[in-house]
């Protein structure tokens, strides 16, 4: 996706919640593929490399570490032009539709 300038914090570069809620949403979508149901997020861990700037074209890479009955546990790398940007570890609760 592309970093919007409605996306932007008072530095100029692309805020801190936005990324986050990216990321929540990357890894909700990468569980879902192995779980069906609801899911509440547990805890993020966010590190935060490099500044991103305004108009820069990013990937999120989620990657699937564990996902069990009750639990789903995704790390996911957000990189520009092949550089690391973001890292996160992303716990989740999930709940079955019964």
């Amino acid at each position: 996706g592309t970093a919007l300038p409605q996306m932007t914090n008072h530095l100029g570069t692309v805020s801190e919640g936005v990324l986050s809620t990216m990321i929540m949403k990357a890894a909700y979508r990468a569980i879902k593929e192995y779980k069906k149901g609801d899911l509440i997020m547990d805890n993020l861990s966010t590190y935060f490399v490099r500044p991103l700037q305004i108009d820069s074209e990013i990937v999120l890479t989620p990657d699937i570490i564990e996902v069990s009955r009750k639990f789903g546990k995704v790390e996911i790398v957000i990189t520009h032009q092949d550089r690391m940007i973001c890292k996160a570890m992303l716990t989740a609760q999930v709940l079955e539709q019964g």
